[in-house]
């Protein structure tokens, strides 16, 4: 089981609602035995909203978290994934080249939301030497390069399918570096725009 989690808030609110989520976590798996990745994230939400008392009402807090979290059974080669409004790429290695297997996140929060459906709980089967990407928007939405414009999830997607040959710790390392060097391009009549969010990007190879 990994998550990728970003949490709303910056500073001591960030902060607190990153404890909370870890702490929720290990609850919800560890002592509930929840392994449904749809029913752990409606399980947190459930939780989050409890514990900072959000309602519909104006000036309510509503901090929460955008998450990606999977499980995988390696006897089965089964991959169970659900969102909050943080996708699941898959990258799977054919005879044709490399395919690109996406599941879109549920558009809402872990927090108090306005739409409070279910999480979908999505199922796929794996193969040896499929690559899992869980990232956050700030990635994609970091300004840089040239024209000082976000880097946006076309291009990630396409720096990842690039580096698909290489191991995991080298392809880390990269694209570090192009997200860097993407940061600090002096854009003409802009300068270099500095990290503007947190960024996390994980990859898992089967």
């Amino acid at each position: 089981m990994f998550t990728a989690a970003d949490c709303t808030g910056h500073g001591v609110p960030g902060a607190l609602m990153s404890m909370l989520g870890i702490s929720f976590l290990r609850k919800i798996v560890n002592e509930s035995g929840i392994t449904r990745p749809a029913d752990i994230l409606n399980n947190l939400r459930d939780n989050i909203i409890l514990s900072l008392k959000q309602k519909d009402a104006p000036g309510t807090v509503r901090d929460g978290m955008d998450i990606a979290l999977c499980t995988i059974d390696l006897k089965k080669m089964v991959l169970q994934y659900a969102g909050a409004n943080n996708p699941l790429i898959l990258i799977r290695k054919t005879p044709e080249g490399n395919t690109i297997i996406e599941r879109k996140a549920d558009k809402m929060p872990v927090a108090f939301h306005s739409k409070m459906e279910s999480f979908t709980n999505h199922e796929i089967e794996i193969q040896k030497g499929d690559t899992i990407y869980l990232f956050s928007d700030g990635f994609c939405d970091q300004f840089g390069g040239p024209e000082g414009r976000k880097f946006m999830k076309h291009q990630l997607l396409k720096v990842l399918l690039e580096n698909q040959d290489l191991i995991m710790k080298t392809q880390g390392e990269k694209i570090n570096r192009i997200l860097e060097d993407w940061i600090n391009y002096p854009a003409e009549g802009i300068g270099s725009i500095g990290q503007i969010d947190d960024i996390i990007l994980m990859g898992v190879r089967i």
